[in-house]
């Protein structure tokens, strides 16, 4: 499907009517792309911090992902049968959350961005830290307080959109493709390194040995969560102010619609 739909141009779309032609252009005059200040952003506090957020927001992901089958299987002692459905239960509870908390996070009025990034990211990451720190002390006899808490230590995750996403989004502005493209890494790297951390602990699947997987899981959240709390803005950084006259590729003058960035050091 994105083979066939994609264009890099939305001039070129046969889809793509002339009213939605028009709001997509609307304010931003002749389409240029500019070289990515590659120094700046990998020496900014605000984007160090929004990295190291999203491999802890990705590292809770992945190992709720991998291993809740185990967990709800080997630990809480649900049959085969059962584990499968609740298993998805969460990621599904997960799309609805995100969708609505993405809708809600451009339409709230109440407070600025400044202020509504860090308060979805405290929902996010730090509301997934506080029930990773939940499943370390419910014990196996309650394995259906159990699987709550495991489904809302998903479902919550699902506020990120508003938090360290749409801050990336804001501070880095015309630059956020290449925050996005580390994101993606990490996101892999955090698929690697879940197992890692569950070997580690995990020698015999009990309760006392996942204890020590999700309380190192929550510190990892919680102190990421503080990190962005600091550092998080909710205004474009100077860096993407900056105007480089003499350095940028106009995307109209491409040939064959393939897309250049230029780095610049």
């Amino acid at each position: 499907m994105f083979f066939v739909f994609y264009r890099e141009n939305p001039i070129s779309h046969k889809l793509v009517s002339q009213l939605e032609l028009s709001k997509i252009q609307r304010g931003k005059g002749d389409t240029k792309r500019q070289p990515v200040p590659l120094r700046q952003i990998l020496k900014d506090p605000v984007v160090l911090s929004i990295w190291a957020t999203a491999l802890a927001n990705f590292m809770g992901i992945q190992l709720t992902m991998q291993f809740s089958p185990t967990y709800l299987h080997k630990i809480l002692g649900f049959s085969v049968k059962d584990t499968g459905p609740f298993s998805a239960l969460p990621q599904v509870i997960t799309a609805f959350v995100k969708v609505s908390a993405g809708y809600s996070a451009d339409k709230l009025g109440c407070c600025t961005p400044n202020t509504s990034v860090r308060i979805f990211n405290s929902l996010a990451l730090g509301g997934m830290s506080l029930t990773f720190l939940g499943l370390a002390y419910i014990p196996t006899s309650h394995p259906y307080m159990g699987l709550w808490m495991l489904v809302v230590s998903c479902a919550i995750i699902g506020f990120n959109c508003g938090g360290f996403f749409r801050c990336s989004a804001i501070y880095t502005a015309q630059h956020n493709h290449f925050v996005m493209g580390m994101n993606s890494f990490l996101n892999c790297l955090a698929a690697l390194l879940a197992p890692v951390f569950v070997n580690f602990f995990v020698k015999y699947d009990i309760w006392n040995e996942w204890y020590w997987v999700w309380m190192s899981h929550f510190v990892i959240l919680f102190i990421s969560n503080l990190v962005f709390q600091y550092y998080a803005k909710g205004s474009p950084a100077e860096w993407t102010k900056m105007d480089n006259n003499e350095n940028y590729v106009k995307i109209d003058n491409l040939e064959n619609d393939k897309d250049v960035i230029i780095i610049k050091f």
